[in-house]
């Protein structure tokens, strides 16, 4: 007689311990005992709200995967397309500098020599 008061506890203690250890889908059989219907029914209800939030939880963590992923893959575009601008305006400093230096050599060299004329 005592198992039939104490089974109910049991096997509650029992879906606590599964809930502890990751089993949201942990439910509790039909009790006996009409006073252990209650707390049955707000178990099973608890456990259900827990795996339902468990599921949003991860299928807003894998939406969110996705979506760092595909910002990783945008940037990364940009950021090779910002290398390759950085690379052609050192290449087009240097070109302005050849041409500065030319043009400051051009300038300190007489362009017809009159001595020669």
């Amino acid at each position: 007689m005592w198992k039939h008061f104490t089974n109910p506890i049991k096997e509650l203690l029992e879906g606590i311990s599964s809930i502890s250890a990751g089993n949201f889908r942990t439910k509790m059989t039909k009790p006996s005992l009409h006073e252990f219907k209650v707390l049955h029914s707000s178990f099973n209800n608890m456990a259900k709200k827990l795996d339902d939030l468990i599921s949003n939880y991860e299928a807003l963590h894998l939406q969110l995967e996705e979506k760092v992923a595909e910002r990783t893959a945008q940037l990364t575009k940009v950021n090779e397309s910002l290398k390759q601008t950085n690379e052609r305006l050192k290449q087009l400093e240097q070109t302005l500098r050849e041409i500065f230096e030319n043009i400051a050599h051009d300038l300190k060299t007489p362009i017809i020599n009159l001595e020669m004329a």
